[in-house]
């Protein structure tokens, strides 16, 4: 957790226990010397399962020590998280076993390994010790997280035939892919204010939404982006298609899912992309279940 606001002047930590499923309780405790009172502030947190995942394009590992964790070192192993060197690492305390106002540090770090300590503040006296604390930790790679998957390419790249993205090509096909999506009935407002970002995201994955950004491989995974001067036509091509590419992305904008099945394989939603593939129209019933699950009296769009 941490306190997200500075509505009081005394200096102050967040405190956790009693972690469980789909709560915790949290206490703000105040430095020692001050009056103990302290005003509301705006905690944010992270919540997550414990284990190894990936969200989105980050590899994550996620722990939780015994109550161990003390003013003394302790190390916490989290193993390799996909090769990364400097691994991003988020700590907290998980209970509140000790009452003076402390928070965790960091003592060091490699990229399997972190070593913990609690740290006492010493506004009121010098005594320093603390006792077991149980720790979660969460080691990942840098980048953003999303609750989604990235649209993957289908296949291997083999010599890159395609051409790497530009702005410029992006901006080419804005207008179609936006004139897409409200041909199917769509809003297609909070996709006027879509900002595009060309990456280098890991493995197979060309593109990924996250809020009203949308970031686009540099390379399409090796294979190569086919820019289409004109989408309403259709023609043979090779590399990955950069039009559905953005269409795709766009359709998380506006709150549709990735579909897996693979009788939906040519659906403009589908996960993955072939290369030399211009995804066709969406799942009909799919957007109908969009439009009802909006409660709009949307049905049957076409």
């Amino acid at each position: 957790g941490q306190v997200m606001t500075d509505n009081d002047s005394a200096a102050v930590v967040e405190r956790i226990r009693r972690v469980q499923a789909s709560r915790f309780q949290v206490q703000l405790n105040e430095e020692e010397a001050a009056d103990g009172v302290h005003l509301g502030e705006t905690l944010g947190f992270v919540a997550i399962d414990r284990g190894t995942t990936t969200s989105g394009d980050v590899s994550l590992n996620a722990i939780v020590t015994g109550n161990s964790v003390t003013h003394g070192d302790t190390t916490v192993n989290f193993g390799s998280i996909d090769s990364t060197a400097n691994p991003v690492i988020l700590s907290d305390m998980q209970t509140r076993d000790g009452g003076d106002a402390s928070t965790l540090r960091h003592r060091s770090q490699t990229s399997t390994s972190v070593t913990l300590f609690v740290e006492e503040e010493a506004s009121r006296d010098s005594e320093l010790r603390h006792t077991t604390e149980v720790a979660g930790v969460l080691a990942l790679e840098s980048g953003i997280l999303v609750s989604g998957n990235p649209l993957q390419a289908a296949g291997i790249a083999g010599d890159r035939i395609g051409t790497l993205a530009t702005q410029v090509a992006i901006n080419q096909l804005t207008d179609d892919a936006i004139a897409y999506w409200r041909d199917q009935g769509f809003n297609t407002i909070p996709l006027e204010s879509v900002d595009f970002q060309i990456t280098n995201l890991r493995n197979s994955a060309i593109g990924m939404q996250f809020g009203d950004s949308i970031f686009i491989d540099v390379d399409a995974a090796g294979h190569g982006w086919y820019v289409d001067p004109d989408p309403s036509t259709t023609e043979s091509f090779a590399g990955m298609d950069l039009y559905s590419t953005i269409v795709h992305e766009m359709g998380h904008v506006l709150g549709l899912s990735d579909l897996y099945d693979a009788s939906q394989s040519a659906d403009v939603m589908y996960g993955y992309l072939a290369n030399g593939q211009r995804s066709t129209g969406p799942d009909v019933d799919s957007i109908d279940q969009f439009f009802q699950q909006q409660g709009d009296g949307r049905f049957g769009v076409r």
